[in-house]
């Protein structure tokens, strides 16, 4: 320490942190000064919005007026905006899965399928047990959701399991779960067949699809391998469910997000989109992209993430996705995120197409 320093802190009796005083005053001009009305009015419409997108917009409605360097003062004002007049932060609380923790089960009507035995119909249901943290899982046929089906259904699969875990979860279902005005959750019968197992029975709330949670499916394969049929067959099924799908090409899907962070309604489209059971996004890697592309496809790949099921079908690989998000970060976190609560299927067919081709020939 300099000795005018010393001398300094001697004569005011105070130590150094106690002299320190508030930086409350500005040292130059608030560039946005002029400017702020209008991005509150923004802001206040759509609470969404990104520092970056604002000062972009403030870039292309006035050039040469804002410096690149002035972006993290508007940062700082958003932030205060935030904190002071925003509104209130969403919670939001992902599912953490333990090994060996929770099971779930539930019903699927297989009618729609139009399953024949020697040209009969076979209408029938099948029960389906998953482990939520592996997704291990198996199923067995039945007829009826009754109660019968349920109990016959959970012994087979924790036979075939070789234990029991700790919770088990189902939805309301009338044959385990009572109405709600009912004074107990789960009905009598249900209550002893957890009871007998040492099962902790759960049930998810009405009108809660997504509390059993997002189940992903990647579909891999050569051009002509069925990808695209499977998947819409798959969203066809769950809108016969009254499930909400959405299916877009991911050249198509990527232009209406960069449309909409350039028209300042990203944050908008997202939460439209959130709307939806199922996105399907067709087709990811034959068109190349560009990095702002896959920057706005990562946005929604995160925002869906343990909110809203996806399906993908791509030609490409895991190990050949970095041509695609363009950074090894960014892939590695998209990759991430898709495969958690997932199912991949890896189609190694003959293309169809050239079958076809092939046939016609011949003929």
């Amino acid at each position: 320490m300099d000795e005018k320093t010393e001398r300094q802190y001697r004569d005011a009796g105070q130590l150094p942190s106690q002299l320190h005083a508030e930086h409350t005053w500005r040292t130059r001009p608030d560039p946005f000064e002029q400017v702020w009305p209008g991005l509150k009015q923004m802001l206040e419409l759509d609470d969404g919005l990104e520092a970056k997108t604002l000062f972009e917009y403030l870039q292309r409605k006035d050039p040469g007026r804002f410096a690149d360097g002035q972006l993290r003062t508007l940062q700082r004002r958003v932030k205060v905006w935030r904190a002071l007049e925003g509104p209130a932060k969403e919670t939001y609380f992902a599912q953490v899965h333990e090994p060996g923790r929770l099971c779930q089960s539930d019903f699927t009507h297989m009618t729609s399928l139009a399953i024949t035995i020697h040209g009969r119909p076979f209408d029938h249901l099948l029960y389906h047990f998953v482990l939520t943290y592996s997704n291990w899982e198996t199923a067995s046929i039945c007829f009826s959701e009754s109660f019968e089906a349920l109990i016959a259904g959970l012994q087979d699969a924790l036979w075939e399991l070789g234990g029991v875990p700790h919770g088990h979860q189902t939805d309301c279902l009338s044959a385990a779960v009572h109405k709600l005005d009912h004074p107990e959750a789960f009905t009598a019968r249900y209550a002893a067949l957890m009871r007998h197992y040492g099962l902790e029975g759960r049930k998810t709330n009405p009108s809660s699809p997504h509390e059993n949670g997002c189940e992903n499916v990647l579909a891999f394969g050569q051009p002509g391998s069925g990808k695209t049929h499977l998947l819409c067959a798959i969203g066809l099924e769950l809108i016969y469910a009254e499930r909400r799908v959405l299916f877009r090409r991911c050249d198509v899907l990527v232009q209406e997000l960069l449309a909409a962070k350039r028209d300042l309604t990203l944050p908008k489209l997202l939460k439209q989109w959130g709307r939806f059971d199922l996105l399907i996004i067709d087709d990811i890697g034959y068109v190349q992209h560009s990095r702002q592309e896959m920057e706005v496809f990562f946005n929604l790949l995160a925002h869906r993430y343990e909110r809203g099921s996806v399906m993908i079908t791509s030609n490409l690989p895991f190990s050949q996705w970095e041509e695609i998000f363009k950074d090894p970060m960014t892939t590695a976190a998209a990759i991430d995120r898709l495969v958690h609560h997932s199912v991949v299927l890896e189609l190694n067919v003959p293309s169809y197409r050239l079958e076809e081709s092939k046939k016609r020939r011949a003929a």
